[in-house]
């Protein structure tokens, strides 16, 4: 079977896709000493309109995750979610791992999600609190010319509530958003 979030069955549900993704970078990236688990939890609708961007950010944010937040430990953990509420979908990748905000690779990574993710509106940002670190795309249910930003900028506004003192923030800069 190919690493191409494409060559995965069509007809598979999507959170079984997620699962293989999440699977395969633990194995390609991962350490034979690592116990690395996943979880992979998907509540909403059917995706199927974003399915084709969703796997591919999804097995990126993945590979980061395994290959550069992992590396230095033994035990991890991944818990993937993707979630449609109200039109809007948010896929997240969560981990226990090492993340240097500011290293020029999660820049890399976080400005090529984010080009996967803008032809569909979507919006990348990378966050870190505590002990865990977090990527996130945001899919806007507002169709494109009826107030695209004003929607984008509240679900992001939300979203950062929790991590507005933390100051780690890669894809958006806080700066730009208002609280329309």
């Amino acid at each position: 079977m190919s690493n191409q979030p494409g060559a995965m069955a069509a007809g598979a549900p999507i959170e079984q896709q997620l699962r293989i993704l999440g699977d395969r970078a633990i194995a390609t990236f991962g350490s034979a000493d690592q116990q690395i688990s996943l979880s992979v939890v998907v509540t909403g609708g059917s995706f199927a309109s974003l399915r084709d961007v969703i796997l591919p950010i999804a097995q990126e944010m993945l590979r980061h995750a395994v290959e550069h937040g992992m590396a230095m430990l033994r035990q991890g953990r991944i818990d993937v979610s993707l979630i449609e509420q109200d039109g809007s979908t948010v896929l997240s990748v969560h981990d226990n791992g090492w993340a240097l905000l500011e290293d020029s690779r999660a820049a890399d990574t976080m400005a090529s999600i984010a080009g996967l993710a803008a032809p569909c509106h979507g919006v990348a940002l990378l966050r870190r609190n505590q002990d865990v670190t977090e990527a996130v795309v945001v899919f806007p249910a507002t169709p494109a010319g009826t107030g695209m930003k004003s929607r984008i900028d509240r679900l992001l506004l939300a979203l950062l509530e929790p991590f507005r003192n933390a100051g780690n923030l890669l894809g958006r800069s806080q700066a730009g958003l208002s609280s329309r």
